[in-house]
């Protein structure tokens, strides 16, 4: 056939076999090819055999075919909540309460077992104004035969609320203090910035307990407790107090604020309640919204079409509501916390929690969603208590009942710690974990052990944080006592157990403190202090006989029939 030529094609034997793949004796193979069952692809080629297993250098692991270190490796992050001052000053350890900030002259209000003003115009230096200042009670009115002014409580405040010159201060009353509707004025002094404090005389009404106040319209607002709420005047000029008019049937008022002719109460187990204020000597209750827990204090923003309250309801942490209509509130929001909410402020879409183990910062730019943003937790080596002396026990949580915001500045916040003021600065972009450990650390009690045996206990920890937290380095000082694992990871807003054992080597007490390395910035080593053994009163121990005298005059006895043979719990409680 003219034109037609034959071409011989010769193809690869690899070509040939490509579209084959490998089965159990196939030998060949274009890389990319899935092998068969038995074989495994080297180089392009099915060959028979299993993967080769791959061998890791000392201090590694394989872990899905690559070699990396067994350890955790802690990560590496900066604290939302900086640190700027802890103020101590005549008194370091006030029991502080309720403090205000006030703008117009960059000054912290202060509660606590005394009375005193902080210049806090710069947050990181601050500067007391007035300190240590003390009420003194009446001649002629019976409070010297029931309050000899002993002791350093004496002589304190609780709640506050400032007027210009004037700051009203309340207290409920306890063993040493009467409760009294009273406060100061501090008149400019002779050198810019200073004052010239002079007591308001105290008033006192007959079995009326004073709680949260606040000032507006010309007015003073009182929380009366059980009582209800009331609606005072105060006349600059004979420094005397009135009381306009009253509203009861409430469970317990404690915080308040005041908004135009509305007042937001809230009302412990009753919740949040709002109060007509309108006619000053007739107020009337409006509505009332349940919040769980125990209602204690209140915020609010109000705004053009937008009424919000937050609530520091002790246990049940923030509670956020919508009290648009006062007279048809609906809680929108909450977040939980590990401690007890016991007050709160609210500057810049942003809450700020005492929550009494540690104060927490919220971003509320979506009221119904708070944003955790960071926590910060103050401690204090006490006396007797924690150091050398007792085994070197780790220095314990200092409560924190009061906080206030700058509304000027923020990224500033101040707490009215247990002991002394503090101020921190909130940097809102720094992520980070935030460990937080139950109290039962500063006595983890394994009670009697016998030698030779092992007693366990669990320990929980929560990551309160925005990150993980590493906890890479836990460990006994003594032989005697030891935890598991020995590192551990836990996510942000989860929690993690660690196992820990007691081998007694004996019958006498023994102890240990174990140490937690971990990644959160602002507390990277934790201690627990661990028992064994210990004498005396204890878990475990039987409880000898105990007879208490009680406050209405009567007797509890731990041999008495109603009594005996079952386990009981002891309890210190504590009211200042």
């Amino acid at each position: 056939m003219r034109g037609v030529r034959l071409l011989e094609v010769v193809l690869p034997v690899s070509l040939i076999a490509a579209g084959s793949g490998c089965g159990d004796n196939a030998d060949l193979n274009i890389s990319g090819q899935e092998c068969g069952e038995g074989t495994h692809e080297v180089d392009g080629v099915c060959v028979p055999g299993d993967i080769d297993p791959i061998e890791c250098g000392d201090g590694t692991v394989e872990v899905d075919g690559e070699c990396v270190s067994p350890w955790l490796e802690p990560g590496t992050f900066r604290s939302p909540l900086v640190q700027l001052q802890r103020l101590a000053g005549l008194n370091d350890h006030m029991h502080l309460d309720e403090v205000r900030f006030v703008a117009s002259n960059q000054r912290l209000y202060v509660c606590s077992y005394d009375f005193a003003v902080v210049n806090v115009a710069d947050p990181g230096n601050l500067k007391y104004i007035a300190q240590a200042l003390k009420v003194v009670w009446p001649d002629g009115e019976g409070f010297r035969d029931r309050y000899p002014l002993t002791g350093t409580r004496t002589g304190g405040c609780i709640n506050l609320a400032v007027d210009g010159e004037w700051v009203f201060t309340t207290h409920r009353g306890n063993i040493d203090d009467p409760a009294y509707l009273g406060g100061w004025r501090l008149a400019p002094g002779s050198s810019p910035g200073s004052v010239v404090p002079s007591q308001i005389p105290l008033f006192h009404e007959a079995d009326t307990s004073y709680e949260g106040i606040d000032v507006g319209n010309g007015h003073i607002y009182v929380g009366l407790g059980v009582d209800g709420f009331a609606v005072y005047d105060f006349d600059t000029d004979t420094r005397t107090f009135t009381r306009r008019g009253s509203l009861g049937g409430l469970n317990h008022i404690l915080g308040l604020r005041v908004v135009g002719n509305t007042v937001y109460a809230a009302d412990g187990l009753g919740g949040l309640v709002t109060i007509d204020v309108t006619d000053p000597d007739a107020p009337t209750l409006i509505s009332r919204v349940a919040t769980g827990g125990q209602a204690r204090d209140v915020r609010v923003d109000a705004r053009e079409g937008r009424t919000t309250v937050y609530v520091a309801a002790a246990a049940e942490g923030l509670v956020v509501v919508d009290a648009t209509n006062p007279a048809s509130m609906n809680v929108i929001g909450s977040a939980s916390m590990p401690g007890s909410a016991t007050r709160l402020d609210y500057a810049g879409d942003r809450v700020y929690v005492a929550a009494w183990n540690d104060i927490r910062v919220f971003d509320v730019s979506d009221p119904a969603n708070p944003d955790f943003v960071g926590a910060a937790r103050m401690t204090r080596r006490l006396p007797g208590t924690t150091g050398e002396p007792e085994d070197d026990r780790p220095e314990v949580t200092s409560r924190t009942l009061g906080i206030a915001a700058s509304s000027t500045d923020p990224d500033i916040v101040f707490a009215g710690n247990w002991h002394v003021p503090y101020s921190f600065r909130i940097h809102d972009a720094n992520k980070a974990p935030f460990i937080y450990l139950p109290e039962e650390v500063n006595l983890v009690d394994f009670g009697p052990t016998e030698d030779g045996d092992t007693s366990s206990k669990q320990l929980v920890i929560r990551n309160e944080g925005t990150e993980p937290l590493t906890l890479y380095s836990l460990w006994a000082s003594t032989s005697s006592f030891a935890v598991e694992p020995s590192q551990l990871r836990i996510p942000a807003q989860s929690s993690g157990t660690l196992t820990l054992n007691y081998t007694a080597n004996g019958t006498d007490k023994e102890s240990a403190i174990l140490y937690l390395g971990s990644d959160d910035p602002a507390q990277p080593l934790r201690k627990a202090y661990l028992v064994g053994n210990q004498p005396g009163l204890g878990i475990g121990k039987p409880l000898p006989e105990t007879v208490v005298a009680l406050t209405d005059g009567g007797e509890w006895s731990s041999i008495a029939a109603e009594n005996a043979g079952k386990v009981q719990m002891l309890a210190y409680f504590a009211t200042f």
